[in-house]
């Protein structure tokens, strides 16, 4: 356990500087840019999973009802 710590500690003495590390001169308005972009993707995301789940929904509603259509039919060839 003490040498886990010990190479973690020379690792981030050894690590080049600014690696793994928030850049800091980004202007506030690239940033809230970035945030308002990440925004947008996940509604985006959201709106495109509702619309599948809606989809998935007909899909399987429609093939009950053709399930029902077949054994009819077939019941009217069987009874033929």
């Amino acid at each position: 356990m003490a040498a886990r710590i010990t190479h973690r500690a020379a690792r981030r003495i050894n690590r080049p500087q600014g690696v793994g590390q928030p850049r800091a001169g980004r202007p506030a308005g690239e940033i809230a840019r970035n945030i308002s972009d990440l925004s947008r993707g996940a509604g985006e995301t959201g709106a495109g999973k509702a619309r599948l789940l809606s989809s998935a929904r007909s899909l399987a509603s429609e093939s009950n009802r053709l399930e029902l259509e077949v054994e009819k039919f077939l019941q009217t060839v069987r009874a033929a």
